[in-house]
């Protein structure tokens, strides 16, 4: 999955050349769990194209050893693109599984463990070139997961752009490294919290917003994968989405968010979430009532009809009656 929500307010926390280029980044970056390379590609008069692989590096490490690394870099485009590489915290992952990136230290950060060999290369014309990567945690390093990401920026002179434009949109793409130090009891998905599924009470159309806050109180990266669905009043079930092999970072939180868009009958339903990792499952679940809309329409619809043919019928009784055709009941006084 593509894509990156970078907030406002970071913004003004990053270095001058990444703040040209966060439109480019919004572009670039690749999402958690996705492990293929992605091409940033600019419009117009801008013909840069760059790719890279692995997006994703996770693996384990022990402390005070080093660990060789490495990521390849494409130029997709028709000239020589210039590249300089540099290290960035991530701060965690948006609602959308987008990492999200910071310049201010994070407690999990592996920033100070990267070394980049070659921070600046020049890619020539459909060259793949290979960046060697060294990560070395610090000897004193606790078991738990660590984060940081290395972005490749491009540095591209004036021709490469339209004079007559004010936009100048830099392609960058970027590797996320999710890095753990073992333990010999690593936490599983039972140490999650759920923090509850939410849906709306009263249902009378679709889509129906399915939302559930998952808490990783622990230091480590835990791995699952998240189900989400629909149970009618009579035991029928029907999947809404499924979440392959989810992360969620350590002493943070994720939102899942799933959206069911078919059609429901009038009844009783329950939605569930659940996270499951092996044999290990947890689970989530809230109530809601289904009115379709299309249902009250032919409530009311139903409702009016009836309504006018039993006026209709006393409205005719009461015209015979004045005009003589047939008598009004006479009611039998009660003794009291």
């Amino acid at each position: 999955m593509s894509g990156l929500n970078i907030k406002n307010h970071y913004i003004r926390k990053v270095k001058p050349f990444l703040r040209t280029s966060l439109v480019a980044l919004t572009l670039g970056f690749l999402t958690l769990g996705s492990s293929s390379g992605i091409t940033a590609q600019s419009d117009g008069a801008m013909s840069p194209s760059i790719g890279i692989s692995p997006g994703i590096i996770t693996t384990s490490l022990k402390v005070g050893q080093t660990t060789e690394k490495y990521i390849e870099v494409t130029n997709y485009g028709k000239d020589p693109i210039p590249l300089s590489a540099s290290v960035i915290n991530i701060e965690g992952i948006t609602e959308d599984g987008a990492p999200s990136f910071t310049t201010s230290p994070t407690p999990r950060s592996a920033a100070g463990w990267v070394e980049i060999l070659e921070p600046n290369v020049i890619i020539a014309t459909g060259e793949h070139k290979r960046v060697k990567v060294l990560i070395t945690p610090a000897a004193d390093t606790a078991p738990g997961g660590y984060h940081a990401a290395i972005i490749f920026q491009a540095k591209l002179p004036s021709y490469y752009f339209d004079l007559d434009t004010n936009a100048r949109i830099l392609p960058a793409v970027s590797t996320s490294l999710i890095l753990s130090i073992e333990s010999d009891t690593p936490p599983s998905v039972q140490d999650l919290q759920i923090g509850g599924l939410s849906a709306p009470k009263l249902v009378v159309s679709s889509p129906i917003p399915l939302v559930s806050d998952i808490k990783n109180p622990t230091n480590f990266f835990i791995y699952s994968d998240a189900k989400v669905q629909l149970q009618t009043l009579f035991g029928g079930t029907k999947d809404v989405t499924e979440f392959k092999n989810t992360i969620i970072f350590p002493t943070s939180s994720r939102k899942y968010i799933a959206t069911y868009d078919k059609s429901l009958l009038p009844g009783i339903y329950t939605a569930d979430i659940q996270l499951r990792q092996g044999d290990k499952v947890i689970v989530a679940s809230t109530r809601f009532i289904a009115i379709p809309w299309q249902f009250i329409v032919l409530v009311l619809i139903a409702i009016t009809l009836a309504a006018y043919f039993t006026l209709r019928r006393r409205f005719k009784r009461a015209w015979r009656i004045l005009l003589g055709k047939e008598k009004a009941e006479k009611s039998t006084p009660v003794l009291r």
